[in-house]
């Protein structure tokens, strides 16, 4: 594998191979750029999904919604695992109080995406989980028809398999009964909204751990005697 920088880069950032001596101090380091990199591709495909237009627009943006909300319950998971640690080279970093703040509330699973990341990450991504399923399912006896399977043509991008998007929307959202008397472009309406809401706080979510992880990596380089270098024209 090639260890120069692409050729697109600007800038890097070098350490000399003698740290992963501090086989700890480097794994956990390395784990937290694979969180970083994660989340911040998650990030950028839930941004292009917000505005995207067409029937596999809902299908892109529930899913894009659950995969970055299970990839920061699992970058959650794997801070609070070395909480001490990643503390402690966020520091180093120079980490405002004020984005400690804002994890910790996160963390405290209080805000108003807390009730539901967990829920996501085990058993609507990683896993699909068959009693989550069958209760979302329930909700979908009344209906005289259940659409499986549309889209504006059969090629497999453009096939939705709707029913599996609803079901997985209303397990995050679950419809109430009045909610369900309502004309269906009404109800229709009310969910983009409800799943606009839930991705705006998620990318607030995003934005506070991208930050300390960026602040917990930087400090982790700093000790390690990290050398930044710029391309020369």
């Amino acid at each position: 594998m090639p260890l120069d920088p692409l050729p697109t880069s600007e800038y890097w950032v070098t350490t000399p191979s003698s740290v992963l001596a501090d086989a700890e101090a480097s794994e956990l380091a390395v784990r937290l750029g694979l969180s970083l990199n994660a989340v911040l591709a998650q990030q950028r495909f839930l941004i292009s999904a917000i505005n995207e237009q067409g029937t596999a627009a809902a299908r892109d943006r529930i899913s894009a919604f659950t995969v970055a909300a299970a990839i920061v319950e699992e970058t959650r998971i794997t801070i609070n695992g070395s909480y001490k640690r990643v503390m402690a080279f966020a520091k180093l970093g120079e980490v405002p109080p004020e984005l400690l703040q804002q994890y910790a509330q996160l963390n405290s699973g209080k805000g108003p995406l807390g009730p539901i990341l967990n829920s996501i990450r085990n058993k609507l991504t990683f896993h699909w989980d068959p009693a989550a399923v069958r209760e979302s399912l329930k909700d979908f006896r009344e209906y005289p028809t259940l659409i499986w399977q549309e889209g504006t043509d059969t090629t497999i991008g453009q096939s939705v398999y709707r029913l599996s998007s609803d079901v997985l929307t209303n397990a995050i959202w679950p419809e109430s009964a009045d909610a369900r008397s309502l004309p269906s472009n009404e109800r229709l309406r009310r969910v983009q909204e409800t799943t606009r809401a839930g991705m705006d706080l998620l990318l607030e979510a995003m934005s506070v751990v991208t930050r300390l992880l960026e602040h917990a990596i930087a400090g982790y380089l700093d000790q390690a005697g990290g050398e930044a270098h710029r391309r020369q024209p």
